[in-house]
């Protein structure tokens, strides 16, 4: 099985999905091309045990570590949690 995937950069940040392609291998090959607009992904070599629910895992795991990233990114600009 094969699977293709584009990102729109406004909500998916790159870093994060470099970052969780490890996380991933023994379970799919997992290619990334930037472009502009978007990050197109293409998962290869999938394991059948897990190709149903491989995409949307992904893309919820890249979603959840943006937001982690960016409320980081926004407590450190206002000065920290208050």
């Amino acid at each position: 099985m094969e699977a293709e995937l584009a990102l729109h950069r406004s909500l998916y940040d790159a870093e994060a999905v470099r970052d969780l392609l490890p996380q991933y291998q023994g379970v799919a090959t997992i290619r990334v091309d930037e472009a502009e607009h978007e990050l197109r992904l293409s998962f290869t070599e999938i394991d059948p045990d897990v190709a149903p629910m491989l995409v949307d895992h992904f893309c919820n795991h890249v979603l959840v570590e943006t937001v982690t990233r960016r409320n980081q990114s926004l407590a450190t600009l206002s000065g920290g949690a208050r």
